[in-house]
């Protein structure tokens, strides 16, 4: 955790930015029960979303349903990734970003 909280690429920091002061400090007394249900919670938005894809025939079902899961997960650390970095601030194309996110969930789920 030292490490992480060190790097400014990392993607600790993105989550700790996106938590309010009073809110990790009620994450860090209730133990880790807190970030198992948001884990559980974003695992079944990114199952539903899926199952969006599967049905509009955007993306292929998987035999192994947390390679999907995975899939997802990776383009979208990969895409906020982007904004962890301040040396990227001035040459960032959000667009071409999001599309790179997007055909990494493609391929990898067609």
């Amino acid at each position: 955790i030292e490490e992480n909280s060190r790097s400014k690429n990392s993607n600790f920091i993105l989550a700790l930015s996106s938590i309010e002061t009073d809110k990790l400090r009620q994450y860090l007394e209730e133990g880790n029960q807190i970030f198992i249900k948001r884990k559980e919670e974003m695992s079944n938005a990114v199952r539903r979303l899926m199952e969006v894809g599967i049905d509009e025939g955007i993306v292929r079902a998987q035999e192994n349903r947390e390679y999907e899961y995975h899939v997802f997960i990776s383009a979208m650390l990969g895409y906020s990734n982007y904004f962890c970095s301040t040396s990227n601030l001035a040459t960032m194309d959000i667009e071409k970003i999001k599309e790179n996110a997007y055909t990494l969930i493609l391929k990898s789920l067609s």
